[in-house]
């Protein structure tokens, strides 16, 4: 997907998620924000990506404006350098969307990526989560564009630092016992993402 579709499909998804709220945010500053030379990765088209995801795998359409304002939020603040993306990109959320059952959906998934954990025992918050780790699950040529996405978004960190860093993220999925909550998702992205870890992991130990 280019830049130019994702930004088109994330202007559309946005206009039918707001249509019956008040949202005190701008599409196009969002996607501004999300156009930053710096995001690698974490631009526009992850944004475009996940939704596409959620789409195919939601089994009510009614629970699309919710997931689809949580996409967009959910990387709004984004530096590497913090520990606080989730909850300042919560906050913002918050203060768009206002004191709404919504907003509070809204923030409760954009907070279980802190960690990858579904907010609850739904399935539209487990299909969040899987939604956002889906590109571990990627053919290789995607995800060795998603690793090299994120190196460069941590270029600030020396290589042995960003080794030792990235390892450590990365085996903790490997030692889960499930990388995704979805059974239907388990069933099709659990190996291939099992796979692409392990050797983005022999690739960063070999360096």
């Amino acid at each position: 997907m280019t830049a130019s579709e994702a930004t088109n499909l994330v202007r559309l998804r946005w206009s039918l998620a707001i249509q019956e709220y008040k949202v005190a945010n701008s599409i196009e500053a969002i996607i501004s924000a999300y156009s930053e030379p710096s995001r690698a990765y974490h631009n526009v088209v992850h944004i475009a990506t996940m939704m596409q995801f959620i789409q195919e795998h939601i089994p009510d359409e009614e629970l699309l404006p919710a997931l689809d304002l949580a996409t967009i939020y959910h990387d709004l603040v984004y530096d590497p350098k913090s520990s606080t993306n989730e909850e300042d990109s919560a906050e913002l959320a918050r203060n768009a969307l206002g004191a709404t059952p919504l907003s509070s959906r809204v923030v409760g998934l954009i907070l279980s990526t802190k960690r990858h954990i579904p907010a609850d025992d739904t399935f539209e918050s487990a299909l969040f989560i899987d939604a956002d780790l889906a590109i571990l699950a990627s053919k290789s040529d995607e995800y060795e564009s998603y690793a090299f996405g994120i190196r460069q978004e941590y270029s600030f960190i020396s290589e042995e630092d960003y080794r030792v860093g990235r390892t450590k993220v990365l085996q903790a999925f490997i030692e889960r016992e499930h990388i995704y909550f979805n059974a239907c998702c388990r069933e099709t992205l659990e190996m291939p993402a099992r796979r692409n870890i392990a050797e983005e992991i022999t690739r960063l130990k070999s360096i």
